[in-house]
Order: structure tokens, then sequence, then C-alpha cells
């Protein structure tokens, strides 16, 4: 199973220091080149250049991934 499910609010701080929120739409499941799983995370948070590093957390404050824009 997932760290968080998919539907729940999560949240990440922009890169000027916003608090922004939104909700993990869909976990895409897939195999690399070299064979190893990877997971990616839709979101309907906004991310922007400068954002990515930045930790996204659940309700909870638990850091359970990073931005990274693909």
């Amino acid at each position: 199973s997932e760290p968080v499910p998919e539907g729940s609010k999560i949240f990440t701080y922009g890169a000027h220091g916003k608090l922004l929120d939104g909700v993990i739409s869909k976990y895409l499941k897939y195999r690399t080149e070299l064979e190893l799983q990877r997971t990616d995370m839709q979101m309907t948070t906004p991310i922007l250049l400068g954002d990515s590093g930045g930790p996204i957390f659940d309700k909870y404050g638990r850091v359970f991934s990073i931005n990274a824009w693909k």
C-alpha cells in the first residue's frame, strides 16, 4: 500500500515559504529500463519553478515525499 492513500489531502511549501495544499490524484507504478520499480504521484498541489526538493507531507505533518518537476 502507499504511505498516503489516493484522495488524501496533502501539503507542501512553495519556494517562497508559502503553504500549498492539494489532493493525491493517483499513484503511477512502472518499471524503469533497469527493471527497478518506480512510483510517481499525481497531485493537485501546484508545483512551480523553484519548488523542487521541498517536502510533501500529510495532515499530520509527516513528510512522505519530495517535490520533483517532471
